[in-house]
């Protein structure tokens, strides 16, 4: 079936055929979008009048379509869009993971889309994370619990099992633009950014050998599991008991353990708290990673490669605002900016 590239292409009709392909006979009356939520992704909430009313397994009335509607950013991140449509059609029914459910999920690879239509989670009382509100250590932690099951369930994982499943850490994609010189010199003409960042952060060259280092070290010695890739703090929700989720698993990869640990705790947590809880929190995931393994995880190791992705943090300073709102983009600098200079990750990385 075709896949919509418009807001207004989504119509009763094509949401009809979409939902049948996992809830057969489901017809669509009318379709009312309620909001548009722009941004890499484009998100937008509806709510569905059903001809024979809401089933109890059946699509709720409130959903979410998530695709790439936005014609500039499909170059840059189309196949992101394929990613998500193939991470909830093949990995998230066999993850154990909370997520949300997932009625229809597409892609086009020919035209760099990918659709997937999820339960509408702010219709169910869910409260999403933001960048600008960071978490307490306990929340951190509970966050870590759940990267370390899904990591263990896909420890070693190889590319056979997945092939459409990126190998090394997503992020290198946008990375070739962002921190190319042209953009380098965009997001460096902001005063207020430069103030922000220390002189050896400021050496465009030094910050890209620092990146290429790190994931050279990741294609030489990482050992490779599903990442979530993305998963910094405006990517996650709590459900109404308080326990988080996360969302957005556009940047699906099969990736090293710690590209997703040290992304996640270092930009959760303020500067403050991060120096008063990291190593006791990076502990509490290495005792979880063990459990799920049923073996003894190293710590020093986990720690030395915790230094060294925290440099992945770095590419919030690049963003451009069309991709992330200023205001996020600053806390998240800040917090990223921070632990690189605590824990010396240009030392770690020997550039």
């Amino acid at each position: 079936m075709n896949l919509p590239f418009k807001i207004e292409d989504i119509t009763a009709d094509w949401l009809s055929q979409a939902l049948s392909t996992r809830t057969p006979g489901t017809r669509v009356t009318d379709v009312q979008i309620t909001r548009v939520i722009p941004g890499t992704t484009t998100k937008i909430l509806l709510r569905a009048s059903y001809a024979d009313g809401v089933k109890a397994d059946g699509p709720p009335q409130a959903l979410c379509v998530k695709g790439g509607f936005d014609d500039a950013l499909r170059p840059l991140v189309g196949d992101a869009y394929i990613a998500e449509a193939n991470f909830f059609n093949y990995v998230a029914p066999q993850l154990n993971a909370p997520l949300p459910r997932c009625w229809y999920a597409g892609a086009d690879v020919q035209r760099l889309q990918g659709i997937v239509i999820l339960d509408d989670l702010s219709a169910v009382g869910v409260t999403f994370g933001e960048p600008t509100r960071a978490w307490t250590p306990d929340q951190v932690a509970a966050g870590l619990e759940l990267q370390a099951r899904w990591h263990a369930q896909t420890w070693g994982e190889t590319p056979e099992r997945f092939p459409w499943l990126h190998v090394g850490s997503w992020v290198r994609n946008p990375a070739k633009q962002l921190l190319g010189e042209g953009n380098w010199n965009r997001a460096f003409s902001d005063s207020a950014l430069v103030q922000k960042i220390p002189t050896a952060l400021q050496n465009r060259e030094r910050v890209e050998n620092a990146f290429q280092t790190m994931w050279r070290d990741d294609d030489a010695f990482g050992i490779p599991c599903l990442n979530h890739c993305d998963p910094h703090i405006g990517n996650t929700y709590f459900n109404v008991d308080g326990k988080p989720g996360f969302l957005d698993w556009q940047s699906a990869s099969l990736a090293p353990a710690m590209d997703d640990v040290s992304y996640f705790l270092a930009g959760a947590l303020t500067p403050e708290d991060r120096r008063a809880h990291e190593r006791q929190l990076l502990g509490h995931y290495v005792d979880a990673l063990g459990s799920h393994l049923g073996s003894k995880v190293d710590f020093d190791a986990m720690w030395l490669d915790y230094r060294r992705h925290l440099m992945h943090g770095f590419i919030w300073s690049v963003v451009p605002a069309d991709m992330q709102q200023p205001e996020n983009s600053a806390a998240m600098i800040e917090r990223y900016v921070a632990a690189i200079e605590d824990l010396d990750t240009l030392v770690a990385l020997k550039c």
